[in-house]
């Protein structure tokens, strides 16, 4: 784990949270994870897990597919007790792992992501928790998701880790702001990605497909060549 990468600054920056709010969001994180860690036990699977079930006993209809995937709307729909959605597969793998942080689980933490998965019949993310006993699988979407076994044999499996899970927010981002025809702000997002992680596939086969639509050809033929390996 690199102890130099602030995950929760880093989520709320590719998030698009205003960095004036940075404090704000992480006080609110914080006060949280306090008000629910206070009756957990400090073994890190046990506390894991109390946070993980702390969640959904709170808000059983927490996971919707077409619902916020940035850190602090998911915090927003947390705190918020008339919503009863927080996040799809991402937004909730983010909460989770910044208060998981809150509570000192830092050093255990990392995330799964699947290309195709039987929940969302497409790209699928979750968390992983490592202690030298056991790893683990939590999945989300479930109430019951807490050490999840179905997904160990699926074979589009990658183990993430926090830099790689940020990534994916830019990516998601990114995404968000093509198909909004904001372009520029595509490119920027899949760029910041790919500062993190400059394999990502994803990243450089949108950000390929954002600068063909902004006329950059040469370009995009370059970063496809990239993505391909050349």
């Amino acid at each position: 784990m690199d102890t130099s990468f602030d995950f929760i600054q880093e989520a709320l920056l590719a998030s698009g949270a205003s960095p004036r709010q940075f404090d704000s969001y992480r006080s609110r994180l914080e006060g949280l994870a306090e008000q629910i860690g206070s009756s957990l036990p400090r073994d890190p699977v046990r506390r894991a897990s109390g946070l993980f079930h702390r969640m959904w006993r709170e808000k059983p209809h927490r996971y919707q597919p077409v619902a916020d995937f940035r850190l602090h709307r998911a915090l927003e729909n947390k705190l918020r007790p008339e919503r009863e959605e927080v996040g799809n597969c991402l937004g909730l793998t983010m909460l989770y792992t910044a208060l998981a942080h809150c509570l000192g689980l830092g050093p255990h933490l990392g995330a799964v992501y699947l290309a195709s998965s039987f929940v969302d019949r497409g790209p699928h993310v979750l968390s992983l928790l490592r202690t030298p006993q056991r790893t683990l699988d939590i999945e989300h979407v479930f109430p019951n998701g807490f050490d999840f076994r179905g997904h160990l044999d699926n074979p589009s499996r990658e183990e993430w880790s926090e830099k790689d899970l940020v990534a994916e927010t830019y990516v998601a981002d990114g995404n968000f702001c093509f198909y909004s025809h904001h372009f520029p702000g595509a490119l920027d997002k899949y760029d910041s990605a790919l500062a993190l992680r400059p394999d990502s596939y994803k990243a450089l086969v949108n950000r390929g497909t954002v600068l063909v639509v902004m006329g950059r050809v040469e370009e995009a033929a370059e970063t496809f060549a990239v993505a391909g390996g050349g």
